[in-house]
């Protein structure tokens, strides 16, 4: 999941227009398209579908709303060594955190809402009283939990970022990474309801 800025596009520009010195060369979004990163406005909003394609030698680098992909249409030995530094300029981009939440995020969302139903068949069966905190516990962890897979599936329809600003120039950190922020907080608060309910259920 590569959130890429400004002076990554020229890094890879750079290594496309030196190594690979293509009969043409090109950059795409939904609505433009331009031979150049210079002649992108810095004030154009950031994109998930970015696509870069040269030709002799075809190259194909997408950035889209589900995936990032590379494809080189030649085996030379020039041509492998650009595509390998291309891929760790990208590489490097990769928000890890993210990508590792929403490549298992099916498995999250059954893991929570099977503990949910179990920590509440639990409370049936020992039978006793439930109190206001137990419930209140409960559904804290079950509205935590839907809003957790809430952001989860939106961040999984946003799999490529690209920014034509500067890295320098990017808003506060808390506004540009506000949905990670937000999943790390429901993690850590999710861990201890959790950990509250347990020992509500046992004492």
């Amino acid at each position: 999941m590569p959130h890429l800025f400004r002076e990554d596009l020229e890094s890879i520009e750079y290594i496309i227009q030196n190594e690979l010195k293509p009969k043409e060369y090109e950059l795409e979004t939904e609505d433009f398209k331009f031979s150049g990163v210079n002649e992108i406005p810095q004030d154009l909003p950031g994109t998930n579908q970015l696509q870069i394609h040269t030709r002799f030698p075809n190259i194909h680098i997408d950035f889209l709303k589900y995936e990032a992909t590379i494809y080189r249409g030649d085996d030379d030995l020039n041509t492998v060594g650009a595509v390998t530094k291309l891929t760790e300029i990208i590489s490097q981009r990769e928000r890890k955190f993210l990508f590792s939440i929403s490549a298992n995020w099916w498995g999250l969302a059954a893991a929570l809402i099977s503990c949910n139903v179990s920590i509440l068949i639990l409370i049936e069966q020992l039978k006793k009283a439930i109190t206001d905190l137990k419930m209140w516990v409960c559904i804290s962890v079950i509205v935590l939990s839907v809003t957790w897979i809430i952001l989860v599936f939106r961040n999984s329809f946003n799999f490529s970022e690209v920014e034509f600003i500067y890295r320098k120039d990017n808003p506060r950190f808390s506004v540009k990474y506000q949905d990670q922020i937000i999943l790390l907080v429901l993690g850590a608060v999710l861990t201890a309801l959790f950990t509250v309910l347990i020992q509500i259920i046992i004492h």
